[in-house]
């Protein structure tokens, strides 16, 4: 979602009343931040105010299915932004997996992932009618590889 007047997140303030706003501050700000995961490239709200963006095949270049990168120098337990070959494939923010660890990074360049949390805990097998779902908690570390996980 390009523009941010579009935003459902940015209009929860305006549209709760004003007794709520003021005396229950938390309930606003998680509604609010609901809102913003929803808005996320991939997610529910993006995909339906983009539908026909998706729908379109000429909106899928070649390298939008490419999973994996390369980092070009080690990164520390501690760093939050992470450095590789090209970011071009990756949505603006999301999850990737590098080795066993999960990692949400909030922004991105060409060749950065920015705002990176580090050991974020999250499914990694979403599971069905026949099998469950694998949810795990990571450990930040030091690592050389990185690739995309599945976006939901």
């Amino acid at each position: 979602m390009p523009k941010t007047a579009n935003k459902v997140s940015f209009l929860i303030e305006s549209q709760l009343p004003d007794f709520i706003n003021e005396e229950y501050e938390l309930f606003s700000k998680f509604i609010q931040k609901y809102y913003e995961q929803l808005e996320i490239q991939g997610q529910p709200l993006d995909i339906i105010n983009n539908i026909q963006t998706y729908a379109d095949i000429d909106y899928y270049e070649k390298n939008v299915l490419n999973q994996t990168t390369t980092v070009n120098a080690f990164v520390s337990s501690t760093a939050d932004t992470i450095t590789v070959v090209d970011t071009s494939s990756f949505p603006k923010s999301g999850y990737i997996k590098i080795e066993d660890e999960i990692c949400f990074y909030g922004n991105k360049t060409a060749t950065d992932f920015l705002e990176v949390s580090r050991g974020v805990s999250g499914n990694t097998k979403l599971g069905d009618l026949y099998s469950t779902s694998t949810f795990v908690t990571t450990q930040a570390g030091s690592f050389v590889w990185i690739y995309c996980t599945e976006h939901k």
